[in-house]
């Protein structure tokens, strides 16, 4: 007779093999032990994001498209001080790149923390919008404080494939996003508000993050972002993992080469 320990062992060990997908990383800030443990526990497919020219250039120097895919961009905070030079070599970065990346991200608007420059922040927004259009690529979002704008923007310039990281809107915001089409990234941070848009929110236009290693140490911080969902749904771990993994390789396009991971 198999004791009870040994069938609380086998549950653990299936629900670590629960293969999950993580929309949104800097995996250029994670130790590469981490990576590997992430990817060994079901992480299976990450797409990790620049938010400069430098963090740009070596998301695709780590991308392997096996486990690692890159989306490169300039983030908000980075935007108000980049100068004209580092605006055009992350356009020409993308472009040179456009058949290797999954994105142009992480791209936004940021009206939190400090940061001024909101008009240029936008200006350099738009411009990535239209590289989107124009290449037909996926853009993903920082939003902090600024939805009503980023929703605007995308909604006028007919953005077809957008997705917002760290999601912090509202029902109303929701709503439109399912309108619209698009998805977003729930992080491992619990809070009633994100666990009322969730149950909102078909699980169709969800996918997981785990924004490591600001939100969680490494990738496997999604877990934590599953449990959040499944329990905000009343759905099971595996069908939240079916769900979210399905639909990031489905927005991102993931096709798998083969070859070696390098970090």
């Amino acid at each position: 007779m198999m004791s009870k320990s040994m069938v609380v062992k086998s549950t653990s060990e299936e629900k670590m093999l629960i293969e999950t997908a993580d929309a949104h990383c800097h995996l250029d800030a994670v130790a590469p032990d981490l990576i590997m443990s992430a990817v060994h526990n079901g992480v299976k497919t990450m797409v990790t994001n620049g938010i400069d020219v430098a963090s740009s250039i070596r998301a695709l120097q780590i991308s392997d498209r096996v486990n690692i895919f890159a989306s490169i961009g300039i983030d908000p905070v980075h935007a108000v001080i980049a100068t004209k030079e580092q605006l055009e070599a992350i356009t020409e970065m993308i472009r040179n790149n456009k058949n290797s990346i999954v994105g142009i991200g992480e791209v936004g608007l940021d009206k939190g923390g400090g940061i001024t420059k909101y008009e240029s922040q936008k200006r350099v927004f738009s411009m990535f919008l239209d590289l989107a259009n124009e290449l037909n690529l996926p853009v993903s979002i920082h939003s902090r404080n600024a939805i009503e704008d980023v929703l605007s923007m995308l909604e006028s310039k007919k953005v077809k494939k957008a997705h917002i990281h760290f999601f912090e809107g509202g029902i109303a915001h929701v709503r439109l996003i399912q309108r619209l089409g698009y998805m977003v990234s729930i992080p491992p941070v619990d809070s009633e508000k994100r666990r009322k848009v969730i149950k909102e929110l078909p699980i169709d236009n969800i996918m997981l993050e785990s924004d490591s290693p600001a939100a969680s140490e490494s990738p496997i911080g999604v877990r934590e972002a599953m449990r959040i969902i499944a329990e905000a749904k009343g759905l099971s771990m595996g069908r939240v993992a079916e769900a979210t993994t399905a639909n990031t390789k489905r927005f991102f396009g993931v096709v798998r080469n083969s070859g070696m991971m390098r970090v």
